[in-house]
């Protein structure tokens, strides 16, 4: 009987520590013992998932099926989702793993938050390169992948290579593939060098990326050669190209350089946020800004609430004194492991967290809820930033998210602009980059109806009676329908957290006097709002129009 891949399972070797999902995918002719070197460096703070590949390892090894790119993802899939893996991850490949994964992340985008390939070997057709190189480029490639034809067929051709690894080389042959069956295990690695890596051009799965990406290489690498990498920018212009120096920096870095490669995944990985201000003990609360809102004007109700809960002020991913990575997307995922790895910073590996968010900050708070149940025990909102699938696009419901889409689409406009590029500063891309990533791969990218439906902990929303942006029919509707949700309608208008302390105090603590007290006499900070998306685009153009 025909192998059915689609009943197909992965041998998963690791699965260890606790926190965002991190998934590694090995070479050819290896397992996910490779890994273990970088897995103990990066630690427990991760969810490290490390499979042997289809084919290899402890994995099954069916004989009847092409081995191809599409199979192995398709697999890869159906054991995460065994595993219970249902955020998006980090996906890290190296060489077939490589392969995999590139194509694994174009047929399921949304699982992935982000895409770290380590030479991983890719042929491109002849008009993907630049003329200059063009001739030593594409020489290699054909080399290259005549040589993993050779290497199929000689089994077949019982040529003088095959022969001798079946012969007098057989013991060093087992050792090498990792196998006790070298007939067997030929025919697979011959499928996987013709039918995966053989068959990686990248041309079609490079554009559907939707997630950062990062092509590492070393610069000795004889398989796939620095020079070629050009040819992917083209493709994919937002892509890094990571080219790593050192006399040991060839195709077996993660054997020769792990504490390097491990580095490297990390790179980009926000371990945790800035605090802007924290004090009080008791159970861990967490205050999150908005977009338009500084961290600093929540400090009067968190002064008040410290006297019972042990209080952080964080500044968001991009905003504020926090970290601003111009590779990250700012999505949903990237928000929320920052988020989750700032509270394990502070209050240890598996704390128990309260979150109290306005604005983007209440929409992250329910991200994190659905994303970490068990570590998030209550989630207050105030005005979150929920759009309804496929409405704000086609009705804006108020100046300031009109305000927020005119900017996006300025801004998207500018990004395209040579002279706007070069008249903008580089302390104005790193405000513009996290507000309008952030808005378009957050905000515009969440269906409100997702996170409602995932979040557990008690959560209520805070929408005052003079808030126009949130759509308050459509919270109730869900708060009949959800025995964990309330909403409540202070008088005031969306920045209620910000003028009105006791007001925020009393929707996060309702039951505690003392602190609605304190907080009714404390001065609330001055509504200063950030220098948001709008008011940046607005100097660039003027910078422009003063130029002529």
């Amino acid at each position: 009987m025909a192998t059915d891949v689609n009943s197909l399972r992965l041998f998963v070797r690791y699965d260890e520590g606790d926190g965002p999902v991190m998934v590694l995918l090995h070479g050819i002719n290896s397992d996910a013992q490779d890994w273990r070197p970088v897995i103990d460096r990066i630690g427990t703070d991760y969810r490290i998932i490390a499979p042997d590949v289809l084919g290899f390892g402890e994995s099954e090894k069916p004989t009847d099926i092409n081995y191809t790119a599409d199979e192995h993802a398709l697999v890869l899939e159906n054991t995460l989702k065994d595993l219970g893996v249902v955020d998006p991850f980090l996906l890290v490949g190296y060489s077939l793993g490589g392969d995999i994964a590139i194509r694994y992340a174009s047929k399921y985008p949304s699982r992935v938050r982000r895409l770290f390939m380590l030479s991983a070997p890719f042929y491109l057709p002849p008009q993907a390169f630049s003329k200059g190189k063009f001739g030593v480029q594409f020489l290699s490639e054909i080399v290259f992948k005549r040589m993993w034809k050779l290497i199929a067929r000689s089994k077949r051709n019982d040529n003088a290579v095959y022969r001798l690894v079946s012969g007098r080389l057989e013991d060093f042959a087992k050792g090498f593939l990792r196998t006790g069956d070298v007939p067997k295990h030929w025919d697979i690695m011959s499928k996987n060098l013709v039918n995966c890596i053989g068959a990686a051009d990248f041309i079609n799965d490079l554009p559907k990326l939707t997630m950062p990406t990062v092509f590492a290489l070393g610069i000795r690498d004889p398989i796939v050669h620095p020079d070629q990498t050009p040819a992917l920018k083209r493709l994919k212009p937002d892509m890094e190209i990571r080219r790593i120096v050192g006399l040991s920096a060839d195709h077996f870095m993660l054997m020769n350089l792990p504490d390097r490669v491990a580095d490297e995944i990390m790179r980009d990985e926000i371990r945790t946020l800035n605090v802007a201000w924290r004090g009080g003990t008791g159970e861990p609360l967490m205050l999150l800004p908005g977009i338009d809102t500084s961290a600093q004007q929540w400090i009067p109700a968190a002064e008040a609430l410290a006297a019972s809960n042990d209080v952080a002020v964080i500044d968001m991913l991009g905003f504020g004194d926090s970290p601003r990575p111009m590779s990250a997307g700012y999505t949903m995922a990237e928000h929320v492991t920052a988020i989750a790895n700032t509270a394990r910073t502070l209050w240890g590996k598996d704390p128990r967290v309260r979150l109290a968010g306005f604005g983007f900050g209440g929409l992250v708070a329910l991200g994190a809820a659905a994303a970490f149940p068990r570590n998030v025990t209550s989630v207050v909102a105030f005005s979150p930033l929920l759009v309804e699938k496929g409405s704000i696009e086609g009705r804006v419901r108020d100046r300031n998210i009109a305000e927020v889409l005119a900017a996006r689409d300025a801004a998207v406009a500018y990004a395209q602009d040579e002279r706007a590029s070069i008249i903008a500063s580089d302390s104005v891309e790193a405000r513009l980059v996290p507000a309008l990533r952030s808005i378009t791969n957050t905000v515009l990218a969440t269906d409100a109806d997702e996170p409602l439906r995932r979040v557990n902990p008690p959560t209520t929303f805070v929408v005052p009676t003079e808030d126009t942006i949130v759509d308050l029919d459509y919270l109730r509707a869900h708060e009949q329908a959800l025995p964990n949700m309330r909403v409540v309608t202070p008088e005031g208008d969306r920045f209620l957290p910000v003028k009105n302390p006791a007001a925020a105090v009393r929707a996060i603590d309702p039951g505690r006097a003392d602190e609605i007290t304190a907080a009714s006499s404390a001065k609330a900070v001055r509504l200063r709002k950030r220098r948001n998306m709008a008011d940046l685009v607005r100097g660039v153009d003027n910078a422009l129009l003063r130029k002529g």
